[in-house]
């Protein structure tokens, strides 16, 4: 008599998590979705005078009567981590020539992940001519072998991508150049926490060994997105 043999079958199947855009702002809302930091500045603001794209960029400018060098003006954001441990950042920004001289752009980038703080943050030293980043003894650091082009009153694109799960930079890009920066630890901090929150820090600042001015910067098109 035959026996009939039935061949147990396990389907696993995976959860496919698409591209997440976690923030896009052009600032052509008449709400500013940021909110403003500042010390020694004015208050920054929308402008319709100059953009990259649409009819508005943001505009943060520090005072020229009385400035000092720990003068800045900024806006922050707090959005919320997906499960996906990658995060890209775009923009576009416009340092006004005639404020260069001693202006710095910082993006700081703090990741809550329950007991961790990572932050991952990136100075533009147009100075020297240099990238300065935040390392694990929380030091801001040139990054090694990166020249910052010169692109004073230009519009440029600037793009960075790190990591929560390997606690690293990706890259940091800004025109036509990129350099990789997988190897550098960041600064990390243990915080008894329960949140999943990404603080987002865009500010125009003083070099702070340079002589004090009124810096000047736009930005338009913020965009940050979870890739693969």
């Amino acid at each position: 008599m035959a026996q009939e043999y039935r061949k147990q079958t396990e389907i696993v199947s995976t959860i496919s998590i698409p591209t997440l855009a976690l923030l896009e702002d052009g600032f052509e809302s008449t709400t500013v979705k940021w909110e403003n930091e500042q010390s020694g500045g004015l208050s920054g603001a929308q402008t319709s005078a100059a953009s990259f794209n649409g009819n508005n960029a943001y505009r943060m400018q520090t005072r020229a009567v009385g400035a000092t060098n720990s003068d800045f003006q900024g806006i922050v954001r707090f959005v919320g981590l997906s499960p996906k441990p990658k995060i890209n950042f775009t923009y576009r920004s416009r340092n006004l020539a005639v404020d260069t001289a001693a202006a710095r752009e910082m993006f700081q980038f703090v990741a809550e992940l329950q007991n961790l703080t990572l932050t991952f943050e990136l100075v533009l030293d147009a100075v020297n001519a240099q990238v300065l980043y935040r390392n694990a003894s929380n030091v801001l650091v040139p990054v090694p072998g990166f020249v910052l082009p010169n692109n004073d009153d230009v519009w440029k694109r600037v793009e960075i991508q790190f990591n929560t799960s390997t606690r690293r930079f990706e890259f940091f890009s800004v025109g036509n150049r990129i350099v990789d920066m997988s190897t550098l630890p960041i600064f990390e901090q243990t915080f008894a926490s329960n949140r999943a929150t990404l603080t987002v820090r865009i500010r125009s600042q003083q070099d702070q060994g340079a002589a004090a001015i009124s810096t000047n910067l736009l930005v338009d098109d913020v965009v940050i997105t979870n890739p693969d």
